[in-house]
């Protein structure tokens, strides 16, 4: 998001491919707190259903194929301090609580940095490989 007028550029990363720049960036930013809601119910022993990312996924994608740079930077704005201070909030004794997912037994602290943290670096990869 980098380049005013990138947002429409077609990202290369898998499943970015099929989705403009603007529209994956809109994605990070609005999902963190969907996966920070995830965690959090994790650490107080609440259940995470199973979702469909691929409906999920691409519904969004409709619903903002014309999401401009200035949105997604006002939602990483607003967002950027209060996902810290939920993350700060966590007792360290509760890192370590697991939970079995799809994807194997995960940690707290390997859902924040993996999922979480994870998930904004593998499509901060695709926009930069879009926008050069």
């Amino acid at each position: 998001m980098a380049h005013e007028g990138k947002e429409h550029a077609r990202a290369a990363h898998n499943e970015d491919e099929s989705r403009a720049v603007g529209v994956i960036a809109h994605h990070v930013a609005v999902n963190q707190d969907w996966i920070m809601s995830r965690i959090k119910a994790m650490v107080d022993d609440k259940p995470t259903p199973p979702v469909d990312f691929t409906e999920i996924n691409a519904r969004h994608a409709t619903e903002h194929a014309h999401a401009t740079r200035a949105e997604v930077l006002a939602l990483l704005r607003e967002s950027k301090p209060r996902l810290g201070k939920e993350i700060r909030a966590i007792p360290d004794d509760q890192l370590d609580k697991e939970r079995q997912l799809p994807t194997g037994t995960m940690t707290v602290q390997q859902r924040i940095e993996r999922v979480l943290i994870g998930h904004m670096k593998s499509h901060q990869a695709s926009i930069e490989a879009t926008i050069g």
